[in-house]
């Protein structure tokens, strides 16, 4: 069926542009079925459409359909059975009129012939005027409609530089405005039908749209007429029972409100004084008064309408308004904000209002915390010397009401309700928050000492009030969020932490101690809790905040050990780590418990992996503030001992199905070594720190570490060898493989050593020996990742002989297995790159680099895909550029490029690549290029010139072009200008053209 629905649409579609599409648009309108006729109208379009379509064809159409217009609504009774159908032909009017508008003059006048045929075709607007008085409702009313079609059409032209809009404004716009005159005369005389006010307004509506849109010659500046009809629809009292009325005054609420957002400057200054007025004054509290609070009637759309409205207008003077809070007029209009913002209901859920006034709010509040300077000025100029100290108790009163107001909105609501709108109320809080911060930036200490006053207050009646623990929540979720906002800076710190004393010195914590973790209201409050806790980071570095670490710990430890609500054990484990971060110098008598907490971690598998690993940093970040070597490295071996006893414990389990490893086995075994990962980097000493260190207390760290008395280094290379080389089954995960080579990295580079401090040579030979035994492509990246890191930290420690035994069991011995990957290959070209970059003899010199690492770089630079060409490219910058070769390293370079050719074969290879890759990755290779120019400028100029001697881009280019080219590219001598050079030849050899240039 669909089929030949398809066939059927697409013979319609061929004969509606065939030169018979005409005769069958008529005679399709000329049937009673209603679908006929729209198909009808749909052929006339396409025959509009046509672009071999002459001016007296479109004439002809225009006729035709006008004439059915005028067939379709004979009568009320006809049009309304036929109106779909008529919209069609209107919108086909529209349609001859935007082609053909210098010679189709006066689309309305046309379409008024239909209604009085005796029209003159260039009718002005007295005569135009005087048929008005004659339309019938249906006539008025259709009219209405085709000047809504007529304009949205035009509307649809984006360039507002098309003599369309000249047209328009000079033949349309004054019969528009004439018929407007007559409907708001018709209106005074309360003959103006509800209905065909309603599609008044709609037409108007979509008139409004386009008007203010408008620039160049066809600015509307006189729209008068149109502004006194609108405003005749604030002259009658409110009544929430007329729904017709409401359905008006919404209209026009919404076009004014169209107007002052895409062109206030339309309205005159006593019209826009005149519409505030009457929006902000007694009418507008009336609507206020009468639908917008009147929590009976379902009025969204017009309250919506009334809200965009006012906000506009408050937006659009927020200056003046800032200034003159002292005035009384001023004064009206934001109590009547107040009012609006305060309207009764759960956010979200019975009101929408509060969080559209947020907006003005937050605005209202910055224009006095942006222009700080601007006021200063205002305030200078006053007459009265108590004006300033009046003005700040004023402003301090409006956002006090204010603060309080959302202090309530942010309520947690009833459970069930909260479960609904869950993220949507979250969004809210969020926004409201940062409100409190514009709010506490405005009021300072004052403001934040209030809140804390609320938190210890209600915080006293926990146990016996639900609403007194909402209002602490509330208050919770504020202050944590000024906290994090604003405590950046150690003045900052200073000025709120007495707030803080005073709310942990009432014992307030104590009072959740025994609060139970229930339904989702109870959980929320916890969260916050643990988020205000979290967020008083500043106040435990303290001597006086320090003292209540332990309150905080009874709190956080019982929630992350709660294993029925991961999302709140997240939350106090992130909580825990960010407080041991900050605070870890008062932590160190925690530790015994803390190591409670871990090692209970440690040994259960069910323990959420992200719990585990942040519990680890805190006990780690702790137990590195213990200055004694010893003391520290007990702790140390205490850790790494616990997870190679989980760990072998675990491989023992499953020793028999090691191919068989479950996921979660698997992801619990992850997560120790990320554990062993975390302790790792948090161990060591950074050189800030060896720096302040004396030179014998330096002497002592290394040379406790070079003993290693509790073996943790053993420990340590022993769980590597464990989960990466002992069981060749855990060798193939990637996983484990990436872990082991991040625990051995944290060690590199020590300077006094570590308990991860295994040494380059143990490293290197681990390298060798993971090699031997690994299969999986996907692990390799990782083993030349390690050796990378070791070269680009130790280069001045590594034997060039232990290199080139390295490359050659780990690169040329694994050649074949290597180049069957994409990612194996960047690896290993990114070692030599590194290799080159830190220390070029450890492989420049040896028969492997000539023999098999340089013609592995060549081939690479064939390859398709970006990243491996990327590292290719890195590779011969690194090698014309070794910027730490010594002068032998750059006559062994020029050695190898005079007596194996390769500039004539890297330049050959790097046209062909250069070519074929994509714009944006062009940079990559001008580098090599200009390294090429500036170390072998003759060699290069005779190889260039061979390599783009080719047909393709001799055919493209032009030999001329490409011997200017060459020309043009040595003359930069390797220098920056060389990239442009470069990037037109790649666009004329991709036949590509560049702005403002024509040649290379």
């Amino acid at each position: 069926m669909a089929h030949y629905q398809q066939v059927a649409n697409r013979f319609l579609h061929e004969v509606q542009k065939s030169p018979e599409g005409y005769d069958v648009a008529l005679y399709l309108l000329s049937q009673d079925s209603l679908t006929c006729k729209y198909f009808g109208a749909l052929t006339l379009t396409v025959v509009l459409q046509h672009p071999g379509l002459d001016v007296a064809q479109c004439q002809r159409v225009v006729s035709t359909l006008l004439t059915h217009i005028g067939v379709l609504t004979v009568d009320a009774q006809t049009t309304d059975r036929n109106l779909f159908v008529v919209r069609k032909l209107m919108s086909n009017i529209s349609l001859a009129y935007l082609k053909y508008h210098q010679t189709f003059n006066n689309p309305i006048i046309s379409f008024v012939q239909i209604f009085v045929p005796d029209v003159p075709d260039h009718a002005g607007v007295l005569e135009f005027a005087t048929l008005m008085a004659n339309f019938s409702f249906t006539q008025l009313a259709l009219l209405l409609i085709f000047l809504s079609i007529l304009v949205e059409d035009v509307s649809k032209s984006n360039d507002f530089r098309s003599a369309i809009h000249t047209a328009v404004r000079e033949n349309l716009y004054p019969l528009f405005l004439t018929v407007y005159q007559y409907l708001a005369y018709i209106e005074s005389q309360n003959q103006l039908l509800q209905e065909l006010d309603s599609q008044a307004l709609q037409t108007l509506h979509s008139w409004m749209v386009y008007l203010p849109n408008v620039n160049g010659d066809s600015l509307y500046e006189d729209i008068g007429v149109l502004v006194d009809f609108l405003s005749l629809h604030f002259k009658d009292g409110i009544s929430g029972q007329d729904q017709d009325i409401l359905e008006s005054i919404k209209q026009t609420l919404i076009i004014f409100n169209e107007v002052l957002e895409l062109n206030a400057n339309m309205l005159s200054h006593e019209q826009k004084q005149a519409l505030y007025a009457t929006v902000l004054g007694t009418w507008g509290t009336q609507l206020v008064d009468t639908v917008i609070l009147n929590v009976e009637d379902d009025f969204h759309e017009e309250s919506a309408a009334y809200i965009d409205l006012f906000l506009t207008i408050l937006q659009l003077n927020s200056i003046r308004l800032s200034k003159s809070i002292l005035v009384s007029n001023t004064q009206a209009i934001l109590a009547l904000a107040l009012r609006l913002t305060a309207v009764e209901g759960t956010p979200i859920i019975d009101e929408l209002i509060s969080e559209r006034m947020l907006l003005f709010w937050e605005d209202f509040a910055s224009v006095y915390e942006d222009s700080s300077d601007v006021f200063d000025t205002f305030f200078e100029t006053q007459e009265d010397p108590q004006f300033q100290t009046k003005f700040e108790a004023e402003k301090r009163r409006i956002f006090d009401t204010v603060a309080r107001i959302y202090w309530r909105k942010l309520r947690l609501p009833e459970p069930t309700i909260y479960g609904q709108i869950r993220a949507e109320f979250n969004a809210y809080r969020s926004s409201v928050a940062d409100f409190f911060l514009v709010v506490y930036s405005l009021l300072k200490a004052e403001f934040y000492q209030l809140m804390s006053e609320f938190l210890i207050e209600g915080s006293l009646h926990l146990s016996t009030s639900t609403e007194k623990l909402l209002d602490v929540e509330a208050t919770m979720y504020i202050l944590f969020k000024i906290n994090d906002d604003t405590v950046y800076f150690e003045s900052q710190a200073n000025q709120l932490a007495p707030f803080s004393q005073a709310i942990f010195e009432t014992g307030f914590l104590t009072k959740f101690a025994t609060f139970e973790n229930g339904d989702s209201m109870y959980t929320t409050v916890l969260a916050t809790l643990v988020q205000f806790c979290s967020s008083n980071v500043f106040y435990y570095k303290t001597s006086s905040g320090s003292k209540h670490l332990s309150e905080v710990f009874n709190i956080i430890f019982p929630l992350l050990l709660n294993s029925k609500n991961t999302t709140l054990a997240l939350l106090a484990s992130k909580t825990a780590l960010r407080i041991c971060e900050e605070s870890s110098d008062h932590l160190v008598d925690f530790l015994p418990d803390l190591e409670n907490v871990v090692v209970g971690m440690l040994k259960n598998p069910e323990m959420d992996s992200l719990i585990r690993l942040r519990m680890f940093n805190a006990y780690s970040v702790i137990a590195r503030s213990i200055q004694n070597v010893d003391e520290h490295s007990k702790i140390l071996h205490g850790m790494v001992s616990a997870i190679a006893s989980a760990a072998s414990s675990v491989i023992e389990s499953i020793s028999g199905s090691l191919e068989n490893i479950l996921e979660a086995q698997e992801e619990y075994l992850s997560s120790l070594l990320s554990c062993l990962v975390n302790i790792a980097k948090g161990s060591s000493i950074s050189d800030d720190a060896i720096d302040e260190m004396l030179v014998r207390d330096q002497e002592t760290y290394r040379d406790f570490w070079s003993r290693d008395p509790y073996m943790i280094k053993q420990t340590v290379f022993s769980i590597v060898h464990e989960f990466s080389l002992t069981n060749s089954a855990l060798a193939q995960k990637p996983i484990f493989v990436e872990k082991c080579t991040l625990i051995l990295k944290a060690g590199i580079g020590e300077r006094l050593g570590s308990g991860f401090d295994v040494g380059n040579e143990a490293i290197m030979t681990y390298a060798l020996a993971l090699m031997e035994v690994t299969t999986n492509a996907n692990t390799v990246p990782f083993i030349f990742g390690l050796v990378e890191c070791l070269v680009s930290v130790e280069y001045q420690h590594l034997d060039p002989a232990m290199m080139q035994q390295l490359v050659q069991r780990i690169f040329t011995n694994k050649l074949a297995f290597l180049k069957s990957d994409p990612d194996m290959i960047k690896s290993a070209i990114d070692l030599f790159s590194k290799v080159l970059e830190c220390k070029p003899s450890l492989i420049l010199y040896t028969e492997i680099f000539r023999c098999t690492i340089l013609q592995f770089a060549v081939e690479g630079l064939a390859a398709n895909e970006l990243f491996v060409v990327k590292s290719i490219l890195r590779f011969w910058t690194s090698f014309l550029g070794m910027r730490r070769g010594t002068g032998e390293d750059h006559a062994e370079c020029q050695r190898i490029f005079t007596e194996l050719n390769l500039v004539e074969v890297v330049t050959s290879e790097l046209i062909a690549s250069f070519v074929k890759s994509a714009r944006s990755n062009l940079e990559y290779y001008y580098s090599v290029f200009r390294s090429l120019i500036a170390k072998f400028p003759m060699q290069f100029k005779t190889s260039l010139a061979t390599a783009i001697d080719e047909a393709t881009l001799v055919q493209k280019i032009g030999t001329k072009e490409l011997e200017l080219f060459v020309h043009k590219l040595m003359v930069t001598r390797g220098r920056r200008t060389a990239n442009e050079v470069l990037k037109l030849f790649w666009l004329a050899a991709n036949g590509f053209v560049e702005y403002n240039h024509q040649r290379i």
